[in-house]
């Protein structure tokens, strides 16, 4: 469109699965890449790289940055959900789940459930994330078969093609698994809805 600004990122990364703006950034999630772009409302970037400073109102995007790691959020934009500066997503390539906090990506599968999420993902045809604010929880719904005799997943509701578990702040862990299949969460004014 005229007067357009457009950024390109990898393809080899995968097609763009969702976009999240920060106050001053555009974060970028492919399947298997998670980038951003910094947002100025003051400057226009040339292709040398340089800042070049323009007097609308309108905002640009900077040079896209990848983060460290190859991680994404693989075919699971659902997965995504983001409380403050935090934003917890899935990784069913990896077979993580994943937060990104700044410009770090930490794999919070890894608190004592990096062999359940593995098998789990695997399996999983839909991830369903949200946040529950009121108990500071990221809370995962895995839709799908999510079981198999031969895996060490052992929970009830695996067998009723879903599993729900939530990643507490608080504990720094996986604190409790959950009866319930939402099809959409979220939280309004410090209540947790599904």
């Amino acid at each position: 469109s005229e007067g357009g600004l457009t950024v390109s990122v990898d393809p080899r990364n995968g097609s763009i699965q969702k976009l999240q703006a920060d106050d001053t950034q555009l974060n970028i999630f492919q399947e298997d890449k998670v980038s951003l772009s910094p947002i100025d409302k003051d400057f226009i970037y040339s292709a040398e790289g340089g800042a070049v400073p323009v007097t609308s109102n309108s905002q640009f995007l900077g040079t896209i940055a990848s983060i460290p790691g190859q991680y994404g959020i693989s075919l699971n934009p659902e997965s995504f959900a983001s409380f403050g500066t935090a934003k917890y997503f899935t990784d069913k390539n990896n077979g993580v789940v994943l937060k990104f906090v700044g410009n770090q990506i930490q794999q919070i599968s890894n608190v004592g459930m990096s062999d359940f999420f593995r098998d789990a993902l695997k399996s999983a045809s839909k991830a369903i994330g949200s946040y529950d604010e009121y108990h500071s929880q990221y809370t995962l719904t895995l839709q799908g078969t999510c079981y198999n005799s031969n895996s060490d997943t052992n929970v009830a509701t695996a067998s009723d093609g879903y599993l729900t578990v939530s990643f507490d702040e608080a504990t720094g862990g996986w604190g409790s698994f959950k009866s319930y299949n939402p099809e959409v969460a979220l939280s309004l004014n410090n209540t947790f809805y599904s």
